[in-house]
Protein backbone atom coordinates (compact mmCIF):
# COMPACT_ATOMS: atom_id res chain seq x y z
CA UNK A 1 0.00 0.00 0.00
CA UNK A 2 1.23 3.46 -0.95
CA UNK A 3 0.56 6.67 1.06
CA UNK A 4 -0.38 9.47 -0.90
CA UNK A 5 0.54 13.03 0.34
CA UNK A 6 -1.07 16.23 -0.37
CA UNK A 7 1.48 19.00 -1.75
CA UNK A 8 0.95 20.88 1.94
CA UNK A 9 1.56 18.03 3.52
CA UNK A 10 4.75 18.35 1.70
CA UNK A 11 5.19 22.12 2.29
CA UNK A 12 4.89 21.50 5.91
CA UNK A 13 7.35 18.53 6.08
CA UNK A 14 9.71 20.68 4.20
CA UNK A 15 9.15 23.57 6.60
CA UNK A 16 9.33 21.33 9.53
CA UNK A 17 12.74 20.23 8.49
CA UNK A 18 10.97 16.46 8.46
CA UNK A 19 11.62 13.69 6.44
CA UNK A 20 9.35 11.51 4.43
CA UNK A 21 8.59 11.00 0.22
CA UNK A 22 5.80 12.42 -1.35
CA UNK A 23 4.70 9.89 -3.28
CA UNK A 24 3.00 11.20 -6.55
CA UNK A 25 2.34 9.52 -9.96
CA UNK A 26 5.84 10.07 -11.27
CA UNK A 27 6.82 8.26 -8.13
CA UNK A 28 8.69 9.25 -5.07
CA UNK A 29 10.74 12.06 -3.88
CA UNK A 30 12.72 11.68 -1.25
CA UNK A 31 13.61 14.37 1.04
CA UNK A 32 16.62 14.73 3.11
CA UNK A 33 15.73 14.94 7.33
CA UNK A 34 16.90 18.27 8.90
CA UNK A 35 18.14 20.24 5.96
CA UNK A 36 15.92 23.33 6.43
CA UNK A 37 16.58 23.27 10.28
CA UNK A 38 20.13 23.05 9.21
CA UNK A 39 19.78 26.04 6.97
CA UNK A 40 18.03 28.00 9.64
CA UNK A 41 20.38 27.07 12.50
CA UNK A 42 23.61 28.59 10.83
CA UNK A 43 21.46 31.80 9.76
CA UNK A 44 20.35 32.04 13.49
CA UNK A 45 23.67 31.31 14.40
CA UNK A 46 24.93 34.09 12.24
CA UNK A 47 22.36 36.76 13.45
CA UNK A 48 22.90 35.77 16.97
CA UNK A 49 26.93 36.27 16.35
CA UNK A 50 25.59 39.95 14.71
CA UNK A 51 23.54 40.76 17.76
CA UNK A 52 26.09 40.16 20.00
CA UNK A 53 28.33 42.49 17.67
CA UNK A 54 26.36 45.15 17.37
CA UNK A 55 25.95 44.97 21.58
CA UNK A 56 29.77 45.35 21.73
CA UNK A 57 30.36 48.26 19.58
CA UNK A 58 26.68 50.12 21.07
CA UNK A 59 28.80 49.26 24.90
CA UNK A 60 32.03 50.98 23.05
CA UNK A 61 29.54 53.88 22.42
CA UNK A 62 30.40 53.43 18.65
CA UNK A 63 27.69 54.60 16.58
CA UNK A 64 28.51 52.03 13.94
CA UNK A 65 26.56 49.73 16.01
CA UNK A 66 24.30 50.16 13.70
CA UNK A 67 25.19 47.94 10.67
CA UNK A 68 25.32 44.80 12.70
CA UNK A 69 21.75 45.21 14.21
CA UNK A 70 20.40 46.24 10.48
CA UNK A 71 22.40 42.89 9.06
CA UNK A 72 20.73 40.37 12.20
CA UNK A 73 17.32 42.07 11.63
CA UNK A 74 17.12 41.12 8.07
CA UNK A 75 18.58 37.45 8.72
CA UNK A 76 15.83 37.36 12.02
CA UNK A 77 12.95 38.44 9.75
CA UNK A 78 14.04 35.94 6.80
CA UNK A 79 13.97 33.04 9.64
CA UNK A 80 11.06 34.08 11.70
CA UNK A 81 12.83 34.25 14.56
CA UNK A 82 10.15 37.37 16.67
CA UNK A 83 12.17 37.47 19.56
CA UNK A 84 15.49 37.85 17.63
CA UNK A 85 13.77 40.27 15.50
CA UNK A 86 12.76 42.86 19.01
CA UNK A 87 16.50 42.42 19.91
CA UNK A 88 17.80 43.63 16.45
CA UNK A 89 15.46 46.34 17.16
CA UNK A 90 16.10 47.18 20.21
CA UNK A 91 19.91 47.82 19.43
CA UNK A 92 19.08 49.79 16.09
CA UNK A 93 16.99 52.12 18.34
CA UNK A 94 19.77 52.07 21.12
CA UNK A 95 22.39 52.89 18.38
CA UNK A 96 20.10 55.75 16.77
CA UNK A 97 20.02 57.34 20.39
CA UNK A 98 23.67 56.98 20.73
CA UNK A 99 24.27 58.91 17.57
CA UNK A 100 21.46 61.58 18.30
CA UNK A 101 23.00 62.13 21.17
CA UNK A 102 26.61 62.40 20.12
CA UNK A 103 25.89 65.24 17.64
Amino acid sequence: MQVRRSPISLALMVCLGMGGAFVGQEGAIAMQPGVVAQVTDGRKAEADKLLKEGDRLLEQAFPSALEPFQKALKLYQEIGDRKGEGYALRGLGSSYFLRKSMK
